[in-house]
């Protein structure tokens, strides 16, 4: 179920923690297959991008991103279950990627990861 914009003005107001991960941008897809896989191999979470920390949403370039999280998806074994929504928050588009926690370890391009602290 896509998260709604009340669900992510309280992610952005609660910080980054275990399960939610802000990035003003996201351009490689080996960077963005490593997070995804991170997740899968942790407790899974929310990787919101358009978001700099502490608190200010810049917005994203959402089209590109779906593209790069294709590209990433495609490059990781097993494919993790990950979604890709977009969430309008102050007149500015966000990239929302959810990802589901892995029953085995799911390994990106660049290695396998595991999301901590």
């Amino acid at each position: 179920m896509p998260y709604t914009a009340e669900q992510i003005r309280s992610f952005i107001r609660g910080g980054e923690n275990q399960k939610v991960e802000f990035k003003r941008d996201i351009k490689d897809r080996s960077i963005l297959g490593q997070l995804i896989a991170s997740f899968a191999n942790a407790d899974g979470g929310v990787i919101i991008v358009g978001v700099q920390e502490p608190e200010e949403v810049v917005g994203a370039d959402t089209n590109r991103l779906a593209s790069l999280f294709n590209a990433a998806l495609a490059r990781t074994t097993p494919r993790p279950n990950a979604k890709f929504d977009t969430v309008d928050i102050d007149d500015k588009a966000l990239g929302i990627i959810s990802v589901e926690p892995a029953e085995v370890i799911v390994i990106s391009e660049r290695g396998a990861f595991v999301r901590s602290g």
